[in-house]
């Protein structure tokens, strides 16, 4: 596999971690709202459940997506020929950060 594979699948893992994410928060939205409207019986406590599983089970993935991510830049960092660049990044409007990247693989120096 070559670089440009591996950045590409870093990418998709990223999106796929920002949709589980997403889930995941949208599931315990769905829970608070069960909790805080509605009668407990089986019905409700059986969807509490449903969703909570569905959480831990989404949560398994990005723990091994994460870890997949991982794996990944070290082979990027490995078969890259960096070219590192030092630049200047807005973090709200009146702060500034400094950072340095590659500018084929866009991995980031470590201060």
């Amino acid at each position: 596999m070559d670089i440009f594979f591996n950045i590409e699948m870093k990418k998709k893992n990223e999106n796929l971690i920002k949709q589980l994410e997403e889930t995941v928060s949208l599931y315990n939205e769905i829970m608070s709202y069960i909790n805080e409207n509605c009668d407990y019986n089986y019905v409700t406590v059986d969807l509490i459940n449903f969703y909570n599983n569905l959480c831990v089970e989404c949560e398994k993935q990005l723990i091994i997506l994460k870890n997949m991510i991982k794996i990944n830049d070290k082979k990027i960092y490995e078969q890259c020929e960096h070219s590192f660049i030092t630049d200047i990044i807005d973090i709200d409007p009146e702060k500034e950060k400094t950072i340095c990247y590659c500018t084929i693989c866009e991995l980031t120096k470590r201060e």
